[in-house]
Protein backbone atom coordinates (compact mmCIF):
# COMPACT_ATOMS: atom_id res chain seq x y z
CA UNK A 1 0.00 0.00 0.00
CA UNK A 2 2.65 2.58 1.13
CA UNK A 3 4.67 1.78 -2.11
CA UNK A 4 1.63 2.52 -4.20
CA UNK A 5 1.46 5.75 -2.26
CA UNK A 6 4.90 6.73 -2.95
CA UNK A 7 5.49 5.92 -6.48
CA UNK A 8 2.35 7.99 -6.44
CA UNK A 9 4.13 11.02 -4.73
CA UNK A 10 7.45 10.26 -6.84
CA UNK A 11 5.04 10.67 -10.09
CA UNK A 12 3.53 14.05 -8.53
CA UNK A 13 6.70 15.51 -8.29
CA UNK A 14 7.75 14.47 -11.97
CA UNK A 15 5.24 15.98 -13.28
CA UNK A 16 5.10 18.89 -11.26
CA UNK A 17 8.82 19.69 -12.13
CA UNK A 18 8.36 18.81 -16.14
CA UNK A 19 5.38 20.62 -16.29
CA UNK A 20 6.44 23.38 -18.57
CA UNK A 21 7.76 20.24 -21.20
CA UNK A 22 5.70 20.70 -24.30
CA UNK A 23 4.51 16.87 -24.41
CA UNK A 24 4.12 15.96 -20.62
CA UNK A 25 0.58 17.02 -21.28
CA UNK A 26 0.25 14.00 -23.58
CA UNK A 27 0.72 11.98 -20.80
CA UNK A 28 -2.99 12.99 -19.95
CA UNK A 29 -4.25 11.85 -23.25
CA UNK A 30 -3.22 8.00 -22.50
CA UNK A 31 -3.93 7.63 -19.10
CA UNK A 32 -7.58 7.57 -19.94
CA UNK A 33 -6.38 3.92 -22.53
CA UNK A 34 -3.91 2.62 -19.70
CA UNK A 35 -6.85 2.97 -16.89
CA UNK A 36 -8.91 0.77 -18.82
CA UNK A 37 -5.92 -1.60 -19.81
CA UNK A 38 -5.34 -1.94 -16.28
CA UNK A 39 -9.19 -2.47 -15.25
CA UNK A 40 -9.05 -4.99 -17.83
CA UNK A 41 -6.25 -7.06 -16.73
CA UNK A 42 -7.64 -6.75 -13.17
CA UNK A 43 -10.95 -7.96 -14.23
CA UNK A 44 -8.87 -11.04 -15.72
CA UNK A 45 -7.22 -11.69 -12.31
CA UNK A 46 -10.22 -11.60 -10.51
CA UNK A 47 -11.92 -13.62 -13.08
CA UNK A 48 -9.59 -16.79 -13.10
CA UNK A 49 -9.06 -16.35 -8.86
CA UNK A 50 -11.50 -19.33 -8.00
CA UNK A 51 -11.12 -18.50 -4.37
CA UNK A 52 -12.14 -15.26 -5.03
CA UNK A 53 -15.11 -16.18 -7.21
CA UNK A 54 -16.12 -18.85 -4.49
CA UNK A 55 -16.31 -16.25 -1.94
CA UNK A 56 -17.89 -13.32 -3.68
CA UNK A 57 -20.60 -12.61 -1.99
CA UNK A 58 -18.97 -11.92 1.24
CA UNK A 59 -16.11 -10.28 -1.07
CA UNK A 60 -18.40 -8.07 -2.71
CA UNK A 61 -20.90 -7.20 0.21
CA UNK A 62 -17.71 -6.29 1.97
CA UNK A 63 -16.60 -4.22 -0.82
CA UNK A 64 -19.86 -2.46 -1.38
CA UNK A 65 -19.54 -1.77 2.28
CA UNK A 66 -15.89 -0.07 2.23
CA UNK A 67 -17.11 1.96 -0.93
CA UNK A 68 -20.16 3.10 0.26
CA UNK A 69 -18.65 4.58 3.34
CA UNK A 70 -15.77 6.37 1.35
CA UNK A 71 -18.10 7.93 -0.94
CA UNK A 72 -19.85 8.90 2.69
CA UNK A 73 -16.31 9.90 3.82
CA UNK A 74 -15.85 11.89 0.61
CA UNK A 75 -19.16 13.71 0.72
CA UNK A 76 -18.67 14.81 4.29
CA UNK A 77 -14.86 16.51 3.34
CA UNK A 78 -16.36 18.10 0.60
CA UNK A 79 -19.51 19.60 2.22
CA UNK A 80 -16.90 20.66 5.50
CA UNK A 81 -14.38 22.35 2.94
CA UNK A 82 -17.19 24.15 0.81
CA UNK A 83 -18.26 25.59 4.58
CA UNK A 84 -15.23 27.10 5.45
CA UNK A 85 -15.01 28.26 2.12
CA UNK A 86 -18.12 30.07 2.19
CA UNK A 87 -17.35 31.44 5.75
CA UNK A 88 -13.70 32.27 4.60
CA UNK A 89 -15.63 34.74 1.71
CA UNK A 90 -18.01 36.00 4.26
CA UNK A 91 -15.08 37.22 6.75
CA UNK A 92 -13.31 38.40 3.68
CA UNK A 93 -16.57 40.43 2.56
CA UNK A 94 -16.90 42.21 5.71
Amino acid sequence: MFRILFILCIGMVLGFLLRKLPYIHEVDKTARYTIALLLFVFGIGIGSNHDLLHHIGLVGWQAFVIALLGMMGSFWAAYLFHTLIEKKEERDER
